[in-house]
């Protein structure tokens, strides 16, 4: 009996990929012996926690996806980033080069987030009691 040949990773990444293909897509590809990297051309790779959230490109943050649904996922996700980047400039102190407006532009930057401790209200005058309000049981 002859060895096998080697099957390489890109062989074994398109046949794990192609069972998350919908079954007539699966058997179309398969009736016509299509080559791996036309089935590794059907996919793109989503990250799970995005970029601007500190994701990173290892194998866990990572996962396949079709690639229609991928570009649906994007358009969401490019909002998602878009909307962090305004609000990660929107909380950057302004960069001033004198000193003295340096410290005045910090005081004034921090005045935004410093919560004003509130009053506490003072009782108008001793509670009376009210023992003299209840109805006698006669």
């Amino acid at each position: 009996m002859a060895k096998r040949k080697h099957i390489g990773l890109r062989t074994k990444l398109a046949s794990a990929l192609a069972c998350l293909l919908p079954q007539e897509d699966r058997d179309l590809c398969r009736h016509n012996k299509v080559s791996a990297q036309f089935i590794l051309s059907k996919f793109d790779w989503d990250h799970i926690i995005l970029h601007c959230h500190e994701g990173t490109d290892e194998w866990h943050n990572i996962t396949p996806m079709i690639r229609a649904d991928h570009h649906k996922k994007s358009r969401k996700d490019t909002a998602i980033a878009a909307k962090v980047k305004r609000i990660r400039r929107k909380n950057v102190p302004p960069i001033v080069t004198d000193m003295e407006e340096a410290i005045k532009a910090q005081q004034a930057y921090l005045m935004k987030f410093q919560w004003h401790k509130p009053k506490i209200q003072n009782r108008p005058w001793p509670k009376v009691q009210r023992s003299f309000l209840k109805r006698q049981k006669t």
